[in-house]
């Protein structure tokens, strides 16, 4: 739904260069591609991607001076390495993930950028109905996407299901932004059995025919929206599902079908780490002040994400009955880390799954 909120958006604005006003002296960001999608004001630009668009959205409501750029993290990456995006103090990113660390890994060329300690947080989670959950329990004990992903494409019957269920239809994010980054190396992790898995560990015969059968089934059910979204828009689309927990707290939360569902994270835990970017030390520091002004945390904590507590924790986004489904992920603690393997094997994996089509 973000995303698809962002391309609708694309068609109907057209960005205009803004400066951060009494702020940070520049003259003005780059036109982003067609891809991207901006909110109205006059502000200056933050540009977001597209898992935090609902509370970048938050930020720029009641007039406050801040116009919203919404666009893949990869495409942000991509301009800033061609240099459409210059490091300098007109615009400042909030990204879900390590992205300019994953883009050098992968060979680009992405200047050193200031950023902020961690504003919030988000596990790789799998929704699921918790009826057909029930059945892959039958054969996945401790359900996660290794499992899960042996038996996509499969029948429900062969797997102790109602025959009047079909396929097991699989859907998970597309790597080019934060969601998709997050759940894709989770997925693989689960499969390896190891968040600090290498690159050679992709062409070990079983995980490779694995990965091929995951990536296939799930770039087959791909849409224009996000999988869960399309899974909440047509409900007899797809029954499994990755996801973050942020999305599903906003997408579920008074959604019909939302007592029907199961939401867990799966292990290994891996997280979606919000920072903000910036050119300059200076930017950094002038837009944080401006949107901790305007509550960055509370509207980050609003849109499903968990935000630290003060005491070394995280805060839950909501109380898991007013959302309606089966909210296990509630129950996970984060880990010290993203959880995710190193960058350079980050970018393979994101390129691997990309390039199976």
């Amino acid at each position: 739904m973000k995303r698809l909120l962002a391309l609708l958006a694309a068609a109907a604005l057209v960005l205009a260069a803004v400066v951060v006003r009494g702020l940070i002296d520049s003259d003005g960001p780059s036109e982003p591609d067609s891809g991207a999608a901006s909110s109205d004001g006059d502000g200056f630009q933050l540009i977001c991607g597209p898992e935090l668009l609902a509370a970048c959205n938050e930020l720029a409501a009641e007039g406050r001076n801040i116009k919203v750029t919404s666009e893949d993290e990869q495409a942000t990456v991509g301009r800033i390495a061609e240099g459409d995006l210059e490091p300098d103090g007109s615009w400042a990113w909030l990204a879900a993930g390590e992205w300019p660390e994953y883009a050098r890994a992968g060979g680009a060329d992405i200047p050193e950028l200031p950023s902020s300690e961690i504003l919030a947080r988000s596990p790789a989670v799998i929704v699921a109905r918790s009826e057909r959950l029930g059945a892959l329990e039958n054969s996945c004990p401790a359900p996660d996407w290794g499992c899960i992903g042996g038996f996509a494409g499969e029948t429900w019957e062969s797997i102790g299901g109602e025959p009047s269920w079909g396929r097991v239809e699989v859907g998970l994010p597309e790597p080019d932004d934060g969601e998709g980054m997050v759940v894709v190396n989770q997925a693989v992790a689960s499969e390896v059995g190891t968040a600090e898995f290498a690159t050679n560990d992709l062409d070990d015969p079983a995980v490779e025919s694995w990965f091929d059968q995951l990536a296939s089934e799930s770039n087959a059910n791909a849409t224009s929206t996000t999988p869960l979204a399309e899974f909440l828009r047509r409900p007899g689309s797809l029954s499994v599902v990755g996801a973050t927990e942020s999305e599903a707290v906003l997408l579920l939360d008074g959604a019909a079908a939302a007592s029907s569902l199961t939401v867990l994270a799966p292990s290994p835990v891996a997280t979606a780490d919000v920072r903000l970017f910036a050119g300059s030390d200076e930017a950094l520091g002038s837009v944080l002040s401006v949107l901790e002004d305007a509550d960055l945390t509370g509207a980050l904590l609003a849109t499903g994400w968990r935000v630290p507590d003060g005491d070394g924790g995280y805060r839950l986004p909501s109380d898991a009955d007013s959302i309606g489904a089966d909210m296990r992920s509630f129950d996970t603690a984060l880990p010290e880390s993203s959880g995710l393997p190193a960058p350079g094997v980050v970018s393979a994996v994101n390129t691997e799954w990309e390039n199976i089509r």
